[in-house]
């Protein structure tokens, strides 16, 4: 998602006392907005979504404005996101497992596992067969399960989830626009008569 301004610079640059001050006051009020409009994003988006700020903010890409590049870029990644940021783990209950038992004793349907909510008005669900370990790939921590990969050439295979895109457009993209907009030109009045005193 990119936002340029268009053509605002050719209506300062007439305006002489503004043309000295146009490209700084845009290039901070384009990077205040946008700080705006991603905690705002941000927010709608995790009123539904079970995920921490911080998760979401790590799978994000910034490109700030500067004076010669009057835009700011946002991208959210595309890349499913590990499982275990959604389990019990990330802020649920317990130690984030499912007994292979029943609190009765019996064995429990499925068996035990790795429990996680991908949203929050959603139940708690269990992942049979699953455990929590960290991957000899990235190190961090994964939640596996004990079944046939895809390729058929492995017996562990690692589980993902949702995109942050995915996340982030369903949820968060509106109010990043609406957030931006409402927020630039305010910003970027208060800049110029900052500038310009």
């Amino acid at each position: 998602m990119q936002i340029n301004v268009i053509g605002l610079d050719k209506v300062i640059h007439s305006l002489d006392k503004y043309v000295k001050y146009n490209a700084r006051a845009t290039r901070l009020a384009l990077n205040r907005s946008y700080i705006t409009a991603v905690k705002e994003a941000s927010k709608v988006t995790r009123e539904d979504w079970n995920i921490k700020s911080g998760i979401l903010k790590k799978a994000s890409d910034i490109n700030r404005a500067t004076n010669s590049k009057l835009s700011v870029q946002f991208e959210m990644s595309s890349k499913s996101m590990n499982l275990t940021n959604f389990t019990t783990r990330a802020g649920l209950d317990n130690d984030g497992y499912v007994s292979v038992r029943t609190p009765t004793g019996r064995p429990r349907k499925g068996g035990g596992g790795v429990k996680y909510k991908l949203k929050k008005k959603e139940k708690t669900k269990t992942l049979g067969s699953s455990f929590i370990k960290n991957s000899k790939y990235g190190g961090d921590p994964t939640v596996f399960t004990r079944r046939p990969s895809p390729t058929g050439n492995s017996d562990i295979t690692a589980q993902y989830s949702i995109t942050p895109s995915s996340m982030f457009n369903q949820e968060g993209s509106e109010a990043y626009i609406d957030s931006f907009l409402n927020m630039f030109m305010k910003r970027y009045k208060h800049e110029v008569d900052r500038l310009t005193q």
